[in-house]
């Protein structure tokens, strides 16, 4: 049965114009990307950024019609910044804990490597 309701509420489609469309595609893809220069893989969209040949307004509104669909979440500026810098800080742990491990695997060859020498000099 291809019912048209889901969950016992009834569909309602979103109906968006085509100037809409840019700022859609940039919205729906925002924070996919994780190529950014700074290593944080975010690529978020400030809604007073988006492509639209309308005003403030007719972002604030189709954003809104988005995150009332639940297919898109926001947050403010000084949250992206927070969260930026949370991310830096256990990147940098990361890096930290890996160069860690790559001195104990040197420390632990390079005592193999004294323990080679000395054999052969003891003649084992």
């Amino acid at each position: 049965d291809n019912s048209r309701e889901y969950h016992g509420v009834p569909l309602s489609p979103m109906e968006f114009e085509m100037d809409d469309a840019p700022a859609l595609e940039a919205l729906l893809i925002s924070g996919t990307r994780t190529d950014n220069s700074d290593g944080s893989g975010d690529d978020w969209v400030e809604v007073q950024d988006l492509v639209h040949t309308g005003s403030i307004d007719d972002k604030v509104e189709l954003v809104n019609c988005l995150v009332g669909e639940g297919l898109l979440l926001v947050c403010q500026p000084e949250e992206l910044e927070e969260q930026r810098l949370v991310l830096m800080e256990q990147m940098k742990q990361e890096e930290k804990e890996e160069d860690e491990v790559d001195d104990d695997e040197q420390m632990k060859q390079k005592e193999e490597e004294e323990d080679e020498v000395d054999d052969e000099l003891c003649g084992f």
